[in-house]
């Protein structure tokens, strides 16, 4: 299942020029999940992960709807650790 390296799917963000390159190492089993869920976009991976990456940083606005990726071995975070904690009186002394 190797690396494609077109775009189909993807909206472009204007003329930009991509010469610059990252690596990242994972592993395998977090490769296959990425280029899965890139599958499911109808984006290759480099795309998938540029876009990811892009939304994180605030560049482009978040889907209106994330989507839920698994990744084997990575705990899943359970919501209700998410939720505003109460608040308690400050202490003085």
């Amino acid at each position: 299942m190797g690396l494609r390296l077109t775009t189909r799917g993807a909206k472009p963000i204007g003329k930009v020029r991509k010469d610059d390159v990252v690596r990242v190492r994972v592993a395998a089993e977090h490769k296959r999940a990425f280029e899965e869920a890139a599958e499911r976009e109808g984006l290759d991976v480099s795309a998938w992960l540029r876009q990811l990456a892009l939304r994180a940083a605030g560049v482009i606005p978040p889907r209106a709807q994330p989507a839920h990726i698994e990744i084997p071995g990575v705990p899943v975070a359970d919501p209700a650790l998410f939720q505003p904690m109460p608040r308690t009186k400050k202490r003085s002394g």
